[in-house]
């Protein structure tokens, strides 16, 4: 069937999906609080993927303090209800977010070796559903459990340039830490010239955002 141009010209348009932002709801100098706040975003329909997006966020809270086995629970739940919901973008989304709280959890309780596997799940999971900021948010924490510093660098190095090359502000917006990560890897390796490279970077990407304090510390 042929189709008019402006048709095709306007089939051709891709929305790439945007994740749900909770940060301004986190308040990492009050996780309790911050636990309350997300439990009073809770509602009446606990099949939803916004409650089991918000159910992720609890179990992070939890992690954070030392309350791993009820975070596992949480997340337990999270996968028994989200295995029965159709496959969209939505659920993809509660399946990434499960995968990297229970990476962090683990992370948080010592199991590297067992948080590893979450978030390179996470990763695939959000790359393959076009979920920037949380693809970002995934290969940055990969980084982080690689004892190996080569491996580490390249994971950080594969996450800024995803943030670089992104559409989604959110997920663009990881590019100043990312960016002062990967300078502090070159500085540590001894390679002064290229960690000064990534500090620049980083700095321009500060006074992007506009906060004073990470700008003053870059300078």
């Amino acid at each position: 069937m042929n189709f008019p141009a402006t048709f095709c010209r306007h089939a051709l348009v891709i929305f790439k999906p945007m994740v749900r932002n909770y940060k301004s709801t986190w308040n990492f100098s009050d996780v309790a609080a911050t636990e309350e706040h997300f439990r009073a975003m809770l509602t009446a329909d606990e099949a939803s993927p916004d409650n089991l997006c918000l159910q992720t966020q609890i179990a992070r809270t939890l992690g954070l303090r030392n309350r791993f086995d009820e975070a596992h629970a949480a997340l337990d739940n999270v996968d028994a209800v989200v295995m029965q919901l159709p496959t969209t973008v939505d659920a993809i989304e509660v399946k990434v977010r499960s995968h990297l709280e229970r990476g962090r959890v683990y992370r948080s309780s010592q199991r590297t070796a067992e948080a590893r596997p979450h978030f390179l799940a996470a990763t695939d999971l959000a790359v393959s559903a076009q979920l920037d900021e949380l693809a970002v948010d995934a290969m940055h924490m990969v980084a982080l459990v690689f004892d190996d510093p080569t491996e580490s660098l390249a994971w950080s190095e594969k996450a800024l340039a995803l943030a670089l090359r992104s559409e989604d502000p959110a997920a663009r917006n990881w590019d100043a830490s990312l960016a002062n990560n990967i300078g502090w890897a070159y500085h540590d390796a001894g390679d002064f010239d290229q960690a000064m490279v990534y500090f620049r970077t980083a700095l321009a990407a500060r006074e992007r955002l506009g906060d004073p304090k990470p700008i003053h510390v870059g300078k």
